[in-house]
């Protein structure tokens, strides 16, 4: 995985509040049941987090320096491996 492991850790930590009140299994079964797909589960999970905290992680980690979707979508992958 290309992501630092301290902008993988803030990532996960930022969903992990966001998150914590939902049901991610039911939420997961919801998504299949409408016939979505694993990625757009983890990706409407990631846009969940506030768009100011967002932002905020995206400015420190220098994100789209050195990064792009495909390794924002691979710590997603080792975040939600569990829901799908």
């Amino acid at each position: 995985m290309k992501m630092p492991p301290a902008a993988f850790s803030d990532l996960k930590q930022m969903l992990d509040q966001t998150l914590a009140f939902l049901d991610l299994e039911k939420t997961a079964a919801d998504y299949r049941a409408k016939g979505h797909t694993p990625k757009r589960f983890r990706w409407d999970m990631f846009w969940t987090i506030p768009n100011e905290t967002r932002n905020a992680w995206f400015d420190e980690h220098l994100i789209y320096a050195s990064m792009d979707d495909s390794h924002i979508d691979t710590a997603l992958r080792k975040i939600f491996p569990q829901t799908w």
